[in-house]
């Protein structure tokens, strides 16, 4: 019996704590649910514009309540005072608002006539055009001018006017064509001055010289061109040349005569060419010079009725390398009028040995030589070979050691 009635007020517990539970989760639920109730309305109200602030933020006056007669029962479709319109805030202000247009000059859109020295010459759409068009040839006629430092100016007198309805509009490049045109009324000076160096010509003297033959021409010492600066002023007309002032000068460096001497010497009777013509003429020197070719003498030096031979020709085949007959530096190395292609090797002391009719040469300008160096290769003929002390030639074979077969009898 004990036993059942401690069962009975178990089971009466257990029901009481279940119904409890049930209890608080309803409650918890339903108060989740009016949370979520009061925030649609915040959220919603100020959106449809029920309470607070307009959407677009702005304060919407609260409507006075209605007041009806002592015993009237109210009337439920009377509305409520309509809200007051909104005022934006300065930071809403629309933008365009704030930019005014701007408004172009009306006198750069009015048509405009260019006027040179009184006369009417072309309307253009608008004052700004016709000046444009009148700087644009200024500029076009400077840039014909080979100078620096210009100084331009208009010589006419330019002016700009309205023009009248019943002028013809011409187009830009239209006006700059006839501007720049050969029949242009417009004269744009130009002035500029530039430093110029003008050569100073040297001339040729020429001498008699007893040392030399008869028909014999040789250039003792060359001339050289002097140097002058000058400073001069130009003035150019619509970009040609029209007046030249030269407004000083210096020189810079004197000319230097060409001396030729022109021989007087009479030719001697046996002065047909030969092996030692000439020897008893040439001064000696110390230096030692081999054969530039082994190849037989061809032509001699001396007279060939009645014009020297200013050196010997051996009668070597064409591309047969030519060699250096001394130690030497290179002086020349140049065509050289009907001696064709030529080096010239200077061996100190005044001496200088000269290789003609080449078909090519292996040094160049400078080149320090030792006795055997190939010099180049010989031309269709043979080489050309010449001995010079002082600028006057002399026969090669009396300083050549030559081989045994390189001299005709």
């Amino acid at each position: 019996m004990s036993y059942n009635n401690s069962m009975k007020r178990s089971n009466k517990n257990s029901a009481s704590s279940s119904k409890e539970f049930r209890y608080g989760i309803h409650t918890a639920a339903a108060c989740l649910a009016l949370a979520l109730l009061v925030c649609a309305i915040a959220v919603l109200f100020p959106r449809f514009g029920i309470a607070g602030r307009s959407a677009n933020g702005a304060q919407v006056p609260t409507p006075a309540p209605v007041t009806s007669d002592p015993g009237e029962t109210p009337d439920a479709s009377l509305s409520t005072a309509s809200p007051a319109p909104a005022t934006a805030l300065p930071s809403e202000t629309p933008e365009a608002a704030t930019d005014a247009p701007v408004t172009p000059d009306p006198a750069e859109y009015v048509k405009t006539r260019i006027v040179i020295d009184g006369v009417p010459f072309a309307s253009l759409a608008s004052r700004q055009a016709a000046e444009e068009v009148v700087n644009t040839v200024v500029s076009h006629f400077e840039l014909l001018c080979p100078g620096t430092g210009l100084v331009t100016s208009i010589e006419n007198s330019i002016g700009f006017e309205d023009a009248s309805s019943s002028d013809g509009i011409v187009s830009f490049d239209e006006a700059f064509s006839m501007l720049i045109g050969e029949e242009t009324p417009l004269r744009v000076r130009t002035v500029f001055t530039r430093s110029d160096l003008e050569a100073l010509p040297c001339s040729s003297v020429e001498q008699p010289s007893g040392e030399h033959y008869v028909g014999t021409r040789f250039v003792a010492s060359y001339g050289r061109d002097g140097k002058k600066m000058l400073l001069n002023e130009y003035t150019y007309i619509n970009g040609v040349l029209s007046a030249f002032t030269q407004l000083e000068d210096s020189v810079l460096s004197e000319p230097v005569d060409e001396l030729v001497l022109i021989g007087t010497r009479p030719i001697p009777t046996d002065g047909e060419p030969a092996l030692d013509f000439g020897f008893s003429e040439c001064p000696p020197t110390n230096l030692s010079f081999t054969a530039p070719v082994d190849a037989e003498v061809a032509q001699f030096f001396g007279f060939y009725n009645g014009e020297l031979s200013r050196g010997i020709r051996f009668n070597c085949a064409s591309g047969e390398q030519c060699h250096a007959p001394c130690g030497g530096t290179v002086s020349a190395v140049l065509l050289r009028g009907s001696l064709g292609l030529t080096v010239e090797i200077s061996h100190g002391g005044g001496i200088v040995t000269r290789y003609a009719n080449l078909q090519s040469a292996d040094v160049s300008l400078g080149d320090a030589l030792l006795m055997g160096d190939v010099i180049g290769r010989s031309g269709e003929g043979g080489l050309h070979f010449e001995f010079l002390v002082g600028g006057k030639p002399f026969n090669p074979l009396y300083y050549l050691t030559m081989p045994g077969s390189a001299a005709l009898d």
